[in-house]
């Protein structure tokens, strides 16, 4: 199903919420709880197309990417024309004390390390009078997660980013998402469940929560059995 049919399925069979949808269907309000139930969906469990990759070129001398709609960072790789390397997570502090110089003064070569960027600062204003250091990407931007990784790369390269992403939102009533075409029924459900929040309706919300579980287990249970028919393969 697509974002229109979402929609509707919600406003008009669901919860009789007409105001909230124009005479064509179209989004007169609805989006905004759909949205959020996708999201809501998104964080409930660890769902089959809740992971991703996010590819960033860089170029020589980078030392930090950023990216929107990101939840968690599972591991970092570099890739060039030859291979591909796994970085080694460290700690922002471990960062900072092992190049403590500014970055016109470190030499560039094969990043090693990467750590969770600091995109939130405050008093920014000076930060670089006595010279630029690894610190943060942005001083302060609520759309954007990133990394920083260490040393600055000697070469272009790709710095891939795996790890969990929110569900693309509907954007254009064409629009389709996993949720969307893999289980429109828990989208609606949790969208509602969304809307009956709004309300303060805590037995209402608790009606569409229980089904919204009832199928989340299930999937639960699908994924771990293809995670263990995968590691069964491995071993044999």
């Amino acid at each position: 199903m697509n974002g229109l049919e979402i929609r509707q399925w919600l406003c008009e069979d669901l919860v009789g919420r007409f105001d909230l949808i124009n005479t064509d269907g179209t989004n007169n309000g609805a989006d905004k709880y759909t949205t959020a139930g996708q999201r809501f969906l998104d964080r409930l469990f660890d769902f089959p197309r809740g992971f991703a990759s996010h590819f960033s070129q860089v170029a020589a001398d980078s030392w930090n990417v950023k990216f929107a709609n990101n939840r968690t960072i599972k591991d970092v790789y570099a890739n060039n024309t030859e291979g591909r390397s796994r970085l080694e997570k460290k700690q922002r502090s471990w960062l900072m004390q092992k190049y403590t110089a500014t970055v016109s003064a470190t030499d560039s070569g094969t990043p090693l390390y990467w750590a969770p960027a600091e995109l939130r600062s405050v008093g920014s204003a000076s930060k670089n009078n006595l010279g630029e250091f690894f610190r943060f990407i942005v001083p302060d931007d609520a759309n954007y997660n990133g990394i920083v990784f260490l040393p600055p790369t000697d070469e272009a390269l790709v710095i891939e980013v795996y790890g969990q992403f929110y569900t693309d939102f509907f954007v254009d009533d064409e629009d389709e998402t996993w949720w969307s075409l893999q289980h429109p029924e828990m989208l609606v459900w949790a969208s509602a469940y969304v809307l009956e929040i709004s309300y303060r309706n805590r037995q209402g919300a608790n009606d569409w929560l229980d089904s919204i579980l009832t199928h989340a287990r299930q999937l639960d249970m699908d994924t771990v059995g293809t995670e263990i028919a995968q590691k069964n393969q491995i071993e044999g």
